[in-house]
C-alpha cells in the first residue's frame, strides 16, 4: 500500500519547530493524508498512525470580522508593494503577467491511520507556519459511498501518455471502492514523476475534495457550527478565510480558481447521504443534481479579479442554490469557506476544530489513542510498531501484528480508513480490538485509550564501541526533540562517544525551529536557513549561535527519498557548512513554509503556503532534494528493535542495514588513519538559547 508522512515547520516565533517566542509557527512537512496536517506529504510505504501538529503562541494582529466583511478591498491591500523586488521569481510586478508559480506543489499527502488526540487542549495562540507540508488530508471515513467522480470524468480516456494511464486506472479502481485517502496517495505520488499532467492534477484534486469532505462531515464541531450560524457569521468566517489567503499566501490568489473549486466541491458534497442528511436536510435526486450541474456551469466561464468581486459571485451563487435547490444560504457559505484554502495548492488547506486540535497536540509531541503507527492493508491494519510507554505497548501488541477488527467490525468489511479512524477517541474511552500475531495467535483485547508521548528520537546508542562511533535515529521534529537530542549526546558522550552519526531517513519533518535547533549544535556561525514570502513577515534569517555544544563533533548524516522539509533544512545546512558527511540517497524535495492561522470562535484553522525556505548558500530545495555526497542505495531499513519471530528476521524486516553500514566504515577507515585524539566534548545547553533570528 501507499502512504505518506507529512512535514511541519515552524514560523518566526521559536517554533518552526522548537519553542514559541513570537507570533506564528511554521511547519515544515509534506502533509499527512490524515490530517492531511491538512497535514497533515506523500511518502512512499510510511502511513503513520501519529499525527504531527504545530502550535500558537501568540495572537497576530487583525482585523475585526465586521471589517473583513465589508471594508476589505482587495485592490487595496493593507500592505506595501515595493517588496516584491526582493522576492525574485515569487511573484510578478503590478504590469507583468503573473507566471507559472516559481514552485511546483508537491504532492504530499501521508496516510496517518492515527490514534486521534485530546480536543481539550486548545492553543493560545493565532498563527504557526510550517515549511513543507504536513498537507491537506485525512484519513477517509466509514462513509456511505457516492458515485465516484472519478469514473464520471472519463480522464482515462483523456490521457495519452501510458504510464499516467496506468496510474490513473489504479486511481480510479481505489475511488470506485470508495478509498479516496489511498486514491489521493497514489496521484500525489505519480505527479512527483509527472508534475505538469493536468489530468493527474485534476483527479488528484477530486480526490482531495473527498478526503477534505469526509474530515468536515466527520467533525461534530463543524457539523454544529455551520448548521446552527447565521447569516451574517457565516459570511464572516468565509471572510476571515479569503482575507488571510490575500494576505498571506505565497502566490496571488486566483479568485477564479478558488470560487470554482468551491463549487465542484459543493456538487460533489451533494452526493454524500451525510451532507444531504446534516447539512442539506433533503435527498438529492437527479433533477437537483442536474440543478446543480447547470448551476455550476453557468459559473464556470466568470472570471473574478480580486477579493470584492469574490463576495459578489459568492451572494449571487448563494442566492441561486437558495431558490433552485434549497440549500441554506449558511451552509454555502461554510462549505465555500472550507474549500478555499485547497484551491491554492497541494499544502494549503482548511482545518477543522478537530484537526486543529489535532496539530497542536502533534506539535507538542503528543496525541490521545492506543500509541500505534499503522500501515493499510486492504484486509487489515498492519502494525508498524507501538509506541513505547502507550495503551498498546503495554498491551504487548508489537510491530508485525495485524490489527483484524476494531470494536467488533472488520477491517476487511469496513476498510483500513474507517477502521483506523475507531481508534480515535477521547482519555479514558475504550476500544476493543482484535489482533493477529505472525504466528496466527489472534487476540481480543480492550484497551484505555490514553496520552502518549510521540518520541522525536526512535534510537541512540554507540553502534562501535571500539571507535566510539554514536548513533542518532530522528524520527520527526517537534517542540521537545532539542532537549531530547541534548539529553542523548550527553549519554553516548558518558559512553565514549568520539563521532556520530545521524540519521534522517524517513523523517518527514515537523518544526522548522526545531531542525534549525539541531543545526545549531553543530554550528557555530553564519546562516542556517533563511525564508522568503510574498509579506515582510515572511522574510526570515535565521542564524547559529557561537555556542555551539557539539561543533568540533565528527558528523554523518544519512539521509533518502523521504527525508522531507525539516530533514532537509537540516540535511543542506549541514553540507554548505562543510559540517559533516552527507549519506545516502536524494531527500525528498520539499521546500515550501506553511502557516497555520487560527481562525476565531475557535472553529478551527487554516493552513497556508506563505514562504519558501533556502540553504546558507542560497539553494533552492523546493522539487530539487537534497543530494548526498555519498550515494548509497538502500536495500532495507533499519531493524531498530532487534530480530523477532523466534531470532528470525519477519516478513519484510531485514537486519542488514548497508547505508549505516557505510557510514561505520567510513568512520573506522577515517580513525586508522588519524592519531589518537582526545573525544570531542559535549556541553549540555537550555533548549530554549539556541539561534538567533533576524528579518531579510
Amino acid at each position: 500500500m501507499t502512504s505518506f508522512p507529512s512535514l511541519f515547520h515552524r514560523s518566526r516565533s521559536t517554533w518552526h519547530g522548537s519553542s514559541c517566542q513570537a507570533s506564528r509557527r511554521r511547519l515544515t512537512r509534506p502533509w499527512a493524508t490524515w490530517i492531511s496536517l491538512g497535514f497533515l506529504g506523500c511518502l512512499p510505504n510510511s502511513t503513520s498512525a501519529i499525527p504531527a501538529f504545530a502550535q500558537v503562541s501568540a495572537p497576530l494582529a487583525s482585523p475585526s470580522l465586521h471589517s473583513l466583511a465589508t471594508d476589505f478591498d482587495s485592490n487595496n491591500p493593507p500592505r506595501p508593494t515595493e517588496w516584491r523586488s526582493q522576492v525574485p521569481q515569487l511573484l510578478p510586478t503590478e504590469d507583468q503577467a503573473a507566471p507559472s508559480p516559481a514552485w511546483q506543489p508537491i504532492t504530499l499527502t501521508s496516510n496517518w491511520a492515527s490514534d486521534t488526540t485530546d480536543s481539550d487542549d486548545t492553543s493560545d495562540s493565532d498563527g504557526w507556519r510550517a515549511v513543507g507540508g504536513s498537507n491537506s488530508n485525512s484519513n477517509t471515513r466509514g462513509f456511505s459511498a457516492p458515485t465516484p467522480i472519478a469514473s464520471r470524468d472519463s480522464a482515462l480516456s483523456q490521457e495519452a501518455d501510458p504510464w499516467v494511464q496506468t496510474v490513473l486506472a489504479e486511481g480510479q479502481k481505489l475511488a470506485n471502492g470508495d478509498r479516496w485517502s489511498e486514491a489521493l496517495s497514489v496521484y500525489q505520488a505519480a505527479l512527483r514523476k509527472a508534475p505538469h499532467s493536468s489530468t493527474l492534477l485534476r483527479q488528484r484534486q477530486t480526490a482531495r475534495i473527498h478526503v477534505d469532505l469526509r474530515h468536515r462531515l466527520h467533525d461534530a464541531k463543524y457539523l454544529a457550527y455551520a448548521q446552527g450560524d447565521s447569516v451574517d457569521m457565516a459570511w464572516a468566517h468565509l471572510n476571515e478565510i479569503l482575507y488571510k489567503i490575500e494576505l498571506n499566501h505565497l502566490e496571488k490568489p486566483n479568485w477564479t480558481e478558488i470560487f470554482n473549486h468551491g463549487l465542484r466541491s459543493l456538487v460533489i458534497a451533494s452526493d454524500y447521504p451525510e451532507f444531504q442528511t446534516h447539512l442539506w436536510g433533503r435527498e438529492r435526486d437527479d433533477e437537483t443534481r442536474q440543478k446543480l450541474q447547470n448551476i455550476q456551469n453557468q459559473y464556470a466561464g466568470m472570471s473574478i479579479r480580486n477579493h470584492t468581486e469574490m463576495t459578489h459571485a459568492v451572494r449571487e451563487v448563494v442566492g441561486e442554490l437558495q431558490t433552485q435547490v434549497g440549500l441554506s444560504p449558511s451552509i454555502t457559505l461554510h462549505e465555500l469557506a472550507a474549500t478555499a484554502a485547497s484551491a491554492l495548492d497541494t499544502y494549503s488547506t482548511f482545518l477543522s476544530p478537530s484537526q486543529f486540535d489535532d496539530l497542536n497536540s502533534q506539535i507538542r509531541g503528543n496525541f490521545v489513542g492506543i500509541g500505534v503507527e499503522l500501515r493499510s492493508q486492504p484486509e487489515y491494519l498492519e502494525i508498524v510498531k507501538a509506541i513505547p510507554g502507550g495503551p498498546a505497548d503495554r498491551a504487548r501488541i508489537r510491530g508485525g501484528d495485524k490489527m483484524l477488527a476494531v470494536n467488533d467490525q472488520a477491517v476487511s468489511t469496513i476498510g483500513p480508513d474507517a477502521a483506523a479512524d475507531l481508534l480515535r477517541g477521547s482519555v479514558g474511552s475504550h476500544v476493543t480490538v482484535v489482533v493477529e500475531t505472525p504466528e496466527g495467535k489472534q487476540y481480543r483485547l480492550k484497551l484505555e485509550r490514553a496520552r502518549v508521548e510521540i518520541p522525536s528520537i526512535e534510537e541512540a546508542k554507540i553502534a562501535d564501541a571500539a571507535h566510539g562511533i554514536g548513533y542518532i535515529k530522528l524520527s520527526n521534529f517537534q517542540k521537545n526533540t532539542p532537549s531530547d537530542f541534548d539529553r542523548a549526546l550527553l549519554q553516548l558522550q558518558a559512553q565514549g562517544l568520539r563521532s556520530l552519526i545521524l540519521d534522517l531517513r524517513d523523517n518527514p519533518g515537523g518544526a522548522l525551529d526545531a531542525a534549525v535547533a539541531i543545526v545549531d549544535r553543530f554550528v557555530s556561525q553564519g546562516t542556517i536557513v533563511s525564508t522568503k514570502g510574498r509579506s515582510f513577515a515572511e522574510n526570515m534569517t535565521y542564524a547559529a549561535n557561537a555556542n555551539s555544544p557539539a561543533a568540533n563533533l565528527p558528523l554523518i548524516v544519512l539521509i533518502n527519498e523521504n527525508s522531507a522539509s525539516a530533514s532537509e533544512i537540516l540535511a543542506v545546512a549541514i553540507a554548505d557548512h562543510r559540517r559533516g558527511l552527507l549519506m545516502g540517497e536524494r531527500t525528498f524535495g520539499k521546500g515550501v513554509v506553511q502557516t497555520i492561522l487560527p481562525l476565531t470562535s475557535g472553529r478551527g484553522g487554516v493552513r497556508l503556503t506563505t514562504a519558501e525556505y533556502f540553504s546558507p548558500t542560497g539553494q533552492r530545495v523546493e522539487m530539487q532534494g537534497v543530494q548526498p555526497e555519498v550515494v548509497v542505495q538502500t536495500v532495507a531499513r533499519p531493524n531498530l528493535d532487534g530480530p523477532t519471530n523466534n531470532g528470525q528476521a519477519t516478513s519484510g524486516e531485514t537486519a542488514a542495514d548497508t547505508v549505516l553500514e557505510a557510514a561505520i566504515r567510513r568512520f573506522t577507515q577515517q580513525a586508522q588513519f588519524q592519531p589518537s585524539v582526545p573525544a570531542p566534548t559535549v556541553s549540555s545547553r537550555d533548549s530554549d538559547s539556541t539561534y538567533s533570528r533576524s528579518p531579510n
